[in-house]
């Protein structure tokens, strides 16, 4: 923060001071002597705000007074108010800064673990049909199986009944019908 002295030193900076009224006014000449001395332009225009070096030359600047020391103050207070908005500005926005990071990293997080729930579960699904694909090929096979063991059975038995109907009917009377 500036004090009422750097405030006064802003104000002479902000209001430039006319250099014939600082030099003692023109003179015959039409130009300060002062300045002819010191190879500066003549001119008793405002001085523009710098550090000038005048040849063994000596002038007062004089103290604000009055509504100057007045408007002086008010630009130290102004100067004041912008550093405390600018130091405002910059804390609002590394807070959202901060919070917009913050938020880009959950999301990036629930998205990792949205996408890691999604290729678990896909896959367990992909086992569960595995597996029950493999079981059900297992059970129609069993099937398939026991038909054909069912089958091959009843043929067998068929055979068997073919044969002892043969043997025991069948031989027996041809047996008998040849004596």
């Amino acid at each position: 923060m500036l004090n009422r002295k750097e405030g006064s030193m802003l104000a002479m900076l902000i209001f430039k001071y006319d250099a014939c009224t600082l030099i003692g006014g023109l003179n015959s000449t039409g130009c300060p002597p002062q300045l002819i001395h010191s190879n500066m332009p003549c001119t008793c225009e405002t001085i523009k705000a710098g550090t000038y070096t005048l040849n063994s030359e000596v002038f007062h600047i004089p103290k604000l007074t009055g509504i100057w020391s007045w408007l002086a103050s008010v630009i130290v207070v102004v100067v004041e108010v912008e550093v405390v908005v600018v130091v405002v500005v910059v804390v609002v926005v590394v807070v959202v800064v901060k919070v917009v990071v913050v938020v880009v990293v959950l999301v990036v997080v629930v998205v990792v673990i949205v996408v890691v729930v999604v290729v678990v579960v896909a896959v367990v699904v992909i086992v569960v049909v595995v597996v029950v694909v493999v079981v059900v090929v297992h059970v129609l096979l069993l099937v398939v199986i026991v038909i054909v063991v069912a089958v091959v059975v009843e043929v067998v038995v068929v055979v068997v009944v073919v044969v002892v109907v043969v043997v025991v009917v069948v031989v027996p009377l041809f047996i008998i019908g040849k004596q």
